[in-house]
């Protein structure tokens, strides 16, 4: 195909308006642009520079110094022991919306969380330590504790001052910086290196007991109400009392033992005040309704009654055939009073054994065939007797 001049002049016209937009095409023709070469970024930390040895050497005189002044400023292991009991308040005493923060301590068998950030290569402190019976927890490689009593900041102090027998204080978290980059020290329990929560309570209980269904101990965890008692043992039994309810709270913190009547009704139509917050060792007694323990009395009155007349019934049948058999054996008057004696006193004997076991018919044939038996031998015996010719 050929093209005029004309047509080449519109062509390169149009081929300069382009190549002009696009930046290819300067006053004097095509131009080439050089690629600008983009730094590609990198993760990789930039590292410092090794310190010589005169600041190491400071470094570790200024770690000597804080040590030292953490030596005089920190407790003892031997002095983190059991604060004293503290009182509940009496009047009025804590209720539903009116919490009392009793404070909470560990003891068997209470799950406890320790986290250490920085532990010893191959010696990880984590995960969750049971208290034993004794009241101790162990750390593995690090040693045991005690810790009964103890409430969380005092174990989590003791579990740090445990650890510098083996860790730095700056992995422990008891050395740190302030904000223009000087050294200060900072208390056991504001260390955010060691961490110590509670992760199950099972230590702390309270007791329901009575005509509930299903009565027996209950783990505490803080905030517990006789309503929350009661539905944790099941709900009241068909027999229960609902004017008899009592809560005893037992002597702490130098106050005496306390007992108070539970308004259930008052509790149901949504009195909070009647609602009574439950503390560590409260008993909750819910007694039963009137005619079932008078039927109750009946009975323990009536058992034993009843015993005693089946037993003088039995003695009275035992006296008519040791009759017959006396009879039969012609016995004096002398020797039947012997055989009365010696059966009183058999049956004497046997009242005042342990109680515990009942003789059986051939330890009571033997007993009686020993005692009876040479009175019985010593007797003319009757004419109608066989084997008497």
């Amino acid at each position: 195909m050929k093209f005029s001049g004309c047509d080449r002049i519109w062509f390169k016209m149009l081929a300069t308006v382009v190549f002009s937009a696009s930046g290819l095409w300067g006053p004097g023709g095509p131009t080439v642009t050089a690629q600008t070469q983009v730094p590609q970024k990198t993760d990789r930390p930039v590292e410092a520079p090794e310190p010589d040895e005169a600041e190491l050497a400071k470094r570790r005189a200024e770690a000597q110094v804080q040590r030292e002044i953490l030596d005089k400023t920190l407790p003892k292991l031997d002095s983190i022991i059991p604060e004293p009991e503290v009182a509940v308040p009496e009047d009025p005493p804590p209720h539903e919306g009116a919490w009392f923060n009793f404070p909470l301590r560990m003891n068997p068998p209470d799950l406890l969380l320790v986290e250490v950030l920085e532990a010893l290569p191959g010696r990880p402190i984590t995960g969750e330590r049971l208290i034993r019976p004794d009241g101790t927890i162990t750390l593995g490689f690090y040693g045991d504790l005690q810790v009964r009593d103890l409430t969380l900041p005092q174990l989590k102090i003791k579990v740090i001052l445990q650890l510098r027998k083996v860790l730095d204080d700056e992995a422990l978290g008891l050395v740190g910086e302030d904000t223009q980059g000087n050294a200060i020290l900072i208390q056991p329990q504001d260390s955010d290196r060691v961490f110590v929560d509670l992760a199950s309570y099972n230590g702390l209980t309270y007791y329901i007991q009575g005509d509930v269904n299903a009565p027996g101990r209950l783990p505490w965890t803080g905030h517990e109400t006789i309503h929350d008692a009661l539905i944790h043992a099941g709900h009241l039994g068909p027999l229960a009392d609902l004017s008899d309810i009592k809560l005893y709270r037992p002597a702490r913190g130098a106050k005496p033992a306390r007992t108070y009547k539970i308004d259930y009704q008052a509790i149901r139509h949504g009195d909070k005040q009647a609602n009574l917050q439950i503390f560590p060792g409260d008993r909750i007694e819910v007694g039963r309704a009137a005619i079932v323990k008078s039927t109750i009395t009946l009975d323990r009155v009536a058992a034993p009654l009843n015993t005693w007349a089946q037993m003088v019934l039995q003695l009275g049948l035992t006296i008519k055939h040791m009759d017959q058999v006396i009879d039969k054996a012609g016995l004096s008057p002398d020797q039947r009073r012997q055989v009365y004696a010696e059966l009183l006193q058999f049956l004497v004997d046997a009242a005042k054994g342990d109680g515990q076991s009942v003789p059986d018919t051939e330890a009571i044939r033997n007993r009686l065939g020993k005692v009876l038996g040479p009175i019985l031998e010593a007797a003319p015996r009757s004419k109608s007797q066989p084997g008497s010719e």
